[in-house]
């Protein structure tokens, strides 16, 4: 996640919920924090420096991961985008506009 608007959104929900957060600048970093028992990765779509899709489609395919909650989200005029994202197996795709309301309530 590049965009610090956002991740001191979820850093925040996710202090308040007692829970820690931490951005991961790779694939094998974020496939790591998965395997360490994450409930719940988030992912902004337009974060070019990891692949968003592929990782989802990863974690999904993974039988010891494929519990693991996914929420990305992007830009609304995104489609083919969320559509990629759902094919992937991501639980929760929604605009940015949505994520900034429910940020709070997902680590609940």
């Amino acid at each position: 996640m590049t965009d610090l608007f956002f991740a001191v959104k979820i850093n925040d929900a996710a202090k308040k919920a007692g829970y820690t957060f931490t951005m991961a600048k790779t694939d094998e970093a974020a496939l790591s924090h998965a395997q360490g028992g994450v409930g719940i990765m988030i992912f902004d779509l337009n974060c070019r420096e990891v692949d968003q899709i592929g990782l989802i489609k990863k974690i999904k395919q993974d039988p010891a991961l494929a519990h693991v909650r996914t929420v990305a989200f992007l830009s609304h005029v995104q489609e083919d985008l969320r559509r990629a994202a759902v094919a992937a197996g991501c639980d929760e795709v929604m605009p940015r506009s949505r994520f900034v309301t429910v940020v709070n309530g997902l680590f609940q």
